[in-house]
């Protein structure tokens, strides 16, 4: 088997059969055509909010608000790699997202569109 420096492969025997006893909620990667109806629909139900939310994030935040929230929720980073990838502290950029947030639930509450 190559390797990759930094790697480590590991060779995993197990009995097909076995993966019946797995909870489903344990199978990687598997999702049942229901799921995948499901997910589509409330992506589609959703989806005029979200462009909503990004309209409003382009026109009512700073850049540094944006980029930090984008960073943050968009992303998935911690508020720690936030402040690191825009080289700040983890504080500030915690300050940022949450001054974010704050203005864009005013902008929500005041002209709900």
């Amino acid at each position: 088997m190559p390797t990759i420096p930094g790697y480590v492969f590991v060779e995993v025997l197990f009995d097909p059969y076995e993966l019946d006893l797995l909870d489903e909620s344990l199978r990687l990667g598997y999702e049942s055509p229901d799921d995948v109806e499901t997910k589509l629909a409330e992506r589609e139900r959703l989806q005029p909010l979200i462009d909503e939310v990004k309209r409003r994030m382009q026109t009512e935040l700073t850049s540094r608000q944006r980029d930090c929230i984008t960073l943050r929720y968009l992303e998935g980073l911690s508020e720690e790699r936030v402040g690191k990838a825009l080289n700040i502290h983890r504080s500030t950029a915690r300050e940022h997202i949450q001054a974010g947030i704050a203005k864009l639930r005013s902008c929500f509450l005041r002209n709900p569109s």
